[in-house]
């Protein structure tokens, strides 16, 4: 018998995940929490996120390859115009939407890791199939930020980009810390389970006519 995806499983990681990238916004804007969602001195977790596991989730489970890319990539855009309602014209600069681009295309890569194991999901795949978008983020936004930023952020020198890859470094270490967590959670036999995938059934290929979505 073929699996079928459990799509009400995967709907919730993804709303999960979308929650997570607006919750501190939405915080900050409302000033509800009491404590300022800085990055330089908070109580939050910034970059303690599940979008890079999520993405190699969605790879390696969902049937079809081009939506296993495309269905998280919706989600993350609308949560960023989600963002946007809150926070109006503060994020759409141009320096901002550039490296939006950087960003969508480092979680676009752990979605694409996520189709090469799709015929082996475990644990261990599903960790070393997550972490590198992690990386790849911090390397691509920092010099992003130092490139397009104009000298506004950094000295537009190899000195500005040294410092802005040293000034990454506490998010780089949250981010692989929460990638390896979450991706541990999705990737383990009980969220293979609960995607559909059995674990004994952990290197099939879940076809797109065993899938029948729910409401």
């Amino acid at each position: 018998m073929k699996a079928k995806l459990n799509w009400n499983f995967v709907g919730a990681v993804l709303a999960y995940a979308a929650a997570c990238k607006v919750l501190p916004y939405v915080l900050n804007a409302l000033n509800t929490a009491g404590f300022p969602i800085d990055p330089q001195q908070t109580w939050y977790p910034w970059n303690f996120s599940p979008y890079w596991a999520v993405f190699a989730f969605c790879g390696a489970v969902i049937p079809v390859r081009r939506w296993a890319i495309a269905i998280p990539l919706l989600m993350m855009l609308a949560s960023d115009m989600l963002i946007y309602v809150v926070y109006g014209n503060q994020f759409v600069t141009s320096t901002d939407w550039i490296v939006q681009a950087w960003v969508y295309a480092s979680f676009s890569i752990c979605g694409v890791m996520g189709l090469v194991i799709r015929k082996q999901q475990n644990l261990f795949r599903g960790i070393g199939a997550s972490l590198p978008g992690a990386i790849l983020f911090y390397i691509t936004t920092n010099y992003a930020m130092w490139v397009y930023g104009e000298g506004q952020f950094y000295p537009e020198s190899m000195d500005g980009l040294w410092a802005s890859y040293v000034a990454g470094l506490p998010f780089l270490r949250t981010s692989l810390i929460s990638t390896a967590v979450y991706a541990g959670l999705f990737f383990s036999p009980w969220g293979l389970g609960l995607a559909g995938v059995s674990p004994q059934r952990a290197r099939s290929v879940i076809e797109p006519a065993a899938v029948s979505v729910q409401a």
